[in-house]
C-alpha cells in the first residue's frame, strides 16, 4: 500500500511564484489583510494522471482544471476561496491544556489556512502543530511556538492550486508563501530563514531531526498525522483528544488524492522526493529518473586507470 511505502522511506530520518498572501496598509502600523487569489486563471490539470487516480477533471472553456474529488470546484466562475469551511472548534486551548499560539500573526496564519485550504488540509495542519508540540515537550527541546505553528499552518500550501509553481517542489513553494507572509510583518530575516527551511523540509527523510527544533518538531508531526511514525510512543489520551477536536474524516483516502493533486502537474519535481513514488504509483507510465543512469550519463569523459 501507498501508506506503507512512504513510511518505510521516512522512516529513515524523523505566478509569480504564488499569489500574495498579505498586503500591507498604506498607513500606520504595519497590517496585513488577506488577499484573495482567486481571480488568478488555474492551472491545467493532468488529464491522464488525474483520470487513473480518479479525480474529478472539469472542462471549462476557460481551461482545464484539477479538482480536489469535488472537495472545491476550481474553474474562474466559482472561486475556491471563502470556502464553506465549518468553525471546527474554538482556536484555544483544549482541556489537556495543550494550547495553539494566540497571537496576532498565529491568529492571521489561522484565518489564511481557513480561507484557502480545504477542511481536510486545515485540520491536518492543526494537528501537525498539536502533535509536535507535545513531542517538544516530551524532548524538553526549547523552540518558539509561535514559528512552529506559521510552519505547520503553510507547510501544505504549496499543494493549493493558487500558490503552486511550475517548476518548484511544492515543499518550496509552501516555504515561499510563508516567508511572504512573515516578511510582510517584519519578522526578523532569521526567523523568516527558519521557518523557511522548516517547510522545504518537512518530507526530507534523515535531515531534519539533526537541525533546529522547529525544524525536527515539524517533520514529526507530519510523519506522525501522515503515517503514524511514533503512533504507540505517543499519549494515547491525548492523541484521541487532539484527533476528537481536529478530526481525521476519510483521511488516508482524500489526503493522498489531495497530495497527489498538488503536484500531478509537475512530476519533474519530485526526484529525489518521496513524492517520486506517489507519482509512478498513479500517472501512467512516469518513471522517475535513477541516480546511476544520471552519473553514467554525465557528459564528462572517464580518463583512463593512468590518468
Amino acid at each position: 500500500m501507498f501508506s506503507a511505502t512512504l513510511a518505510a522511506l521516512l522512516i529513515e530520518m524523523p505566478r509569480s511564484r504564488h499569489s500574495p498572501l498579505v498586503r500591507p496598509s498604506s498607513g500606520g502600523p504595519r497590517r496585513s489583510a488577506i488577499v484573495c487569489p482567486c481571480d488568478r486563471r488555474p492551472r491545467a490539470g493532468t488529464r491522464t494522471a488525474a483520470a487513473e487516480f480518479g479525480l474529478d477533471l472539469e472542462d471549462a472553456r476557460d481551461g482545464s482544471t484539477l479538482t480536489r474529488a469535488g472537495m472545491w470546484s476550481a474553474t474562474l466562475r466559482t472561486p475556491r476561496c471563502r470556502a464553506k469551511l465549518p468553525r471546527t472548534r474554538p482556536m484555544s486551548t483544549l482541556p489537556s491544556g495543550l494550547a495553539i499560539p494566540d497571537s496576532p500573526l498565529a491568529n492571521e496564519a489561522t484565518e489564511l489556512l481557513r480561507e484557502h485550504a480545504s477542511e481536510l488540509l486545515f485540520n491536518h495542519s492543526i494537528r501537525v502543530y498539536l502533535f509536535a508540540t507535545e513531542h517538544g515537550r516530551q524532548r524538553k527541546l526549547r523552540f518558539d511556538p509561535e514559528l512552529l505553528y506559521v510552519a505547520a499552518a503553510f507547510h501544505d500550501f504549496g499543494l493549493l492550486d493558487n500558490y503552486s509553481s511550475p517548476d518548484e517542489r511544492f515543499e518550496v513553494d509552501g516555504a515561499n508563501a510563508a516567508r511572504q507572509f512573515l516578511g510582510a510583518h517584519d519578522i526578523p530575516e532569521d526567523q523568516v530563514q527558519l521557518v523557511w527551511e522548516a517547510i522545504a523540509l518537512h518530507t526530507t527523510p534523515g535531515i531534519p531531526r539533526h537541525l533546529r527544533p522547529e525544524i525536527a518538531l515539524l517533520n514529526s508531526g507530519v510523519l506522525l498525522d501522515v503515517v503514524g511514525v511514533g503512533f504507540d510512543e505517543f499519549p494515547a489520551a491525548l492523541r484521541e483528544e487532539i484527533v476528537a477536536h481536529y478530526p481525521r474524516t476519510r483521511f488516508k483516502e482524500d489526503f493522498i488524492k489531495e497530495y497527489f493533486a498538488g503536484f500531478a502537474h509537475k512530476p519533474a519535481t519530485t526526484y529525489g522526493t518521496v513524492n517520486a513514488g506517489v507519482c509512478e504509483r498513479f500517472i501512467p507510465g512516469f518513471k522517475s529518473p535513477n541516480a546511476v543512469d544520471a552519473i553514467a550519463g554525465s557528459p564528462f569523459p572517464d580518463g583512463d586507470a593512468h590518468g
